[in-house]
């Protein structure tokens, strides 16, 4: 007993050395971080898809085209049987001529009119009645002259031509059939006018917003993007709203393709391997002052790569980290540049 007891004194004597500081291999925060990719369905859509429709009716007596044809803006796509417009254009001229002789006698009898009036010949009604006459010729005139622009416009239709130029993806309509105005004959889409469009949520659509490139992925190739626009409206059951970007080279995808958006953020990830649990919440720990402090990620997931909110020269420990806890006195025993 007595051996123990001046063991227990002795003990007593040592003085209390302060805990060993603990080794540590350190990195800055900016040499860790991965870049964070971001990537969505998207489409290839053309801005023009026109149905080109009938604006009389006429029975179809040729069809110039086929689906998958690429056509000029002006190219006749459908013939319509014109004889009828033909004879009402030839009626409408006819017309025309008519009411110019009238209009032309009209006047020379208002004229001679005058002439009698200056010489008391003729009554004030008279001369009034003159007048009213080129009044009503000349407004005949301009009735026929309208029904004439009528009927060249009808015959001008008896051709019915590509708006713009495109594909042929659709003709509804064959020789024989009965065309009715209004009725669609050929569907065609732009193939020069083109966008990308893509559904996103609020946080990657302002990531979007960030990036300094974007890039439609199709067929193993990126096509660079530029974001055009934002439609600011969400869609409740997805809270996503639609964005249009544009393809900036002359080579692009056909209209309908299907790809993924893909994008960079400015904003990196820290490695998984990094990231530290303590009192069940995940961390990271890094050194200040030769001082081991232990940063909360709060939005981290286990196992996955996280955003960190630091400095991007900061210390972050890489070796030794499983034996700290927050506060822990460190030895930085080496730097990773």
């Amino acid at each position: 007993m007595k051996a123990l007891a001046g063991l227990f004194l002795l003990l007593l004597s040592v003085p209390v050395n302060a805990a060993e500081p603990v080794p540590v291999t350190v990195k800055a925060l900016d040499k860790l971080w991965l870049p964070q990719q971001h990537n969505a369905p998207a489409q290839i859509l053309s801005l023009n898809t026109p149905d080109i429709s009938a604006e009389i009716s006429a029975p179809v007596i040729e069809t110039s085209v086929n689906v998958g044809d690429v056509v000029s803006k002006g190219d006749v796509l459908i013939k319509l049987d014109c004889k009828n417009y033909l004879i009402q254009q030839q009626i409408h001229k006819a017309s025309l001529k008519r009411s110019a002789s009238q209009l032309a006698f009209a006047r020379s009898q208002l004229v001679r009119a005058i002439n009698l009036k200056k010489k008391n010949s003729i009554s004030d009604e008279v001369l009034d009645q003159r007048r009213t006459e080129v009044k009503v010729a000349l407004a005949d005139k301009t009735l026929q002259e309208q029904n004439q622009l009528l009927s060249d416009m009808n015959v001008d239709d008896c051709e019915v031509k590509a708006q713009i130029a495109g594909v042929i993806t659709q003709r509804m309509v064959s020789a024989g059939d009965y065309a009715t105005i209004g009725q669609a004959l050929v569907s065609l889409v732009d193939m020069s006018a083109i966008e990308v469009e893509a559904d996103l949520n609020h946080a990657e659509i302002h990531s979007l917003q960030q990036a300094d490139e974007i890039f439609f992925v199709h067929e193993n190739r990126d096509f660079a993007l530029q974001l055009k626009t934002v439609v600011r409206v969400f869609d409740y059951q997805s809270a996503t709203a639609k964005v249009r970007l544009r393809l900036n080279q002359e080579s692009q995808p056909w209209p309908g393709s299907e790809g993924r958006l893909k994008w960079q953020s400015k904003q990196s990830l820290l490695p998984a391997e990094y990231i530290s649990r303590r009192e069940n919440q995940l961390g990271v720990f890094h050194v200040i002052e030769d001082k081991a402090v232990f940063t909360l990620l709060d939005k981290a997931i286990e196992g996955r790569p996280a955003i960190v909110d630091l400095p991007a020269n900061v210390s972050v420990v890489i070796e030794g980290r499983h034996r700290l806890n927050d506060a822990d006195i460190v030895d930085v025993v080496s730097k990773h540049r």
